[in-house]
């Protein structure tokens, strides 16, 4: 699959045609690295928040006691 984005990134702008052809071609891969950042922060914010949580919960059952 990644060879076919690599193919049609390469394959976006005939030789000779500069500045012209699909936008859309020439900002994928910077759109796919926002993607995939935004995913990865996403995943270890989430995972922080639910050690945060749990360390709360526990302090709540130690004060309880």
């Amino acid at each position: 699959m990644m060879t076919n984005f690599a193919y049609l990134y390469l394959m976006g702008q005939p030789a000779g045609a500069a500045g012209q052809g699909n936008p859309l071609l020439t900002f994928l891969p910077l759109i796919l690295v926002f993607v995939v950042f935004y995913f990865f922060h996403d995943q270890t914010q989430m995972k922080k928040q639910k050690e945060m949580n749990s360390y709360r919960s526990s302090l709540k059952e130690v004060i309880k006691l």
